[in-house]
């Protein structure tokens, strides 16, 4: 009998959209009075919770934060989205940034906090049920967490559910903000992921394969790189985006906004993975005949790789 095979797709939290990424009506620079109030709801100011909106062009009675933008929390309306207040599939909660002008400058999506619990849930007696089980699969293709300390936490704790001893996460270099500084880099020595307690919970200890792409990038590259050198499993697919979602934006004399990396993220061992992408152990082309006869190359491999690892 052919033991059962565990696949889970992962996002991790904080996304931040560009303009090519439309979220409903929603992009980047638009009036926020252009919004039109069907299809959202529950419209509220971030930092003052209390204060609930009527109509999107009272965004600006919500409080400047920090950043001086505007934050507003809202859902899209269940009586025009099929799946509610998710992207692509996944549970979220969605933030309007907005600028002084009234302006839609940015877009933040959360994975919803839950998306541990459902991984836990996902994984149910696996832990205990050792070698019953082939293997797991985690497909990270379509993950674009963003370059925030609570995405990259997300992503560790993920991982700390399938490990037995510490890893050593990414490390990081960001510019050094000074009047007298000439280009210099700070460094940031890398996170320590641990096991979980084991009173708590009993970590997976079965085969894992991590799924790859072009598309594979923020906090999804972090548990990449940690992943691979710690010698967890597997990777499979193609190189990731080589962009951990770490940038600064500048405004231009014609009012055009440039967007740049500002960081340099590498391997545990100082390997930088930025702008190059992490390469998988396994490469597997992506083909347009696949696509159209609706075949799955990468997941298709991975399945291989556990059947073969399971007759070892």
């Amino acid at each position: 009998m052919a033991l059962p095979l565990l696949v889970f797709t992962v996002q991790f939290a904080c996304a931040q959209v560009d303009r090519s990424s439309d979220v409903g009506d929603l992009f980047i620079g638009m009036p926020i009075r252009a919004i039109p109030n069907a299809g959202y709801i529950d419209l509220s100011c971030v930092d003052d919770a209390s204060r609930k909106l009527r109509s999107w062009s009272e965004s600006s009675e919500c409080p400047l934060g920090m950043d001086q933008l505007r934050a507003v929390r809202f859902e899209f309306d269940p009586a025009t989205s099929r799946d509610g207040t998710s992207v692509a599939g996944h549970p979220v909660i969605l933030t309007a940034l907005v600028d002084d002008s009234e302006t839609l400058a940015g877009l933040k999506i959360d994975t919803d906090p839950e998306a541990l619990g459902q991984f836990d849930r996902a994984l149910g007696d696996a832990p205990r049920e050792g070698v019953r089980h082939r293997g797991l699969i985690l497909d990270l293709r379509e993950t674009v967490g963003g370059g925030t300390v609570s995405g990259r936490e997300q992503a560790y704790a993920f991982l700390s559910r399938l490990i037995e001893r510490p890893f050593l996460g990414s490390r990081r270099s960001i510019p050094e903000y000074r009047p007298d500084s000439l280009g210099g880099w700070l460094s940031v020595p890398s996170d320590t992921i641990w096991p979980p307690v084991r009173r708590e919970r009993i970590a997976y200890t079965g085969p894992v394969v991590v799924l790859i792409s072009p598309r594979t990038r923020g906090a999804a590259e972090d548990f990449v790189a940690a992943f691979q050198a710690g010698g967890r499993g597997a990777s499979i697919g193609e190189s990731s985006a080589g962009s951990t979602g770490k940038t600064a934006t500048l405004t231009l004399s014609s009012g055009w906004k440039l967007r740049v990396t500002v960081s340099r993220d590498a391997f545990p061992d100082g390997k930088e993975f930025v702008p190059t992408g992490i390469a998988p152990q396994f490469p597997v082309e992506v083909r347009v005949e696949d696509i159209l006869a609706g075949r799955d190359a990468v997941l298709d491999r991975a399945r291989a790789y556990l059947t073969d690892a399971a007759r070892r």
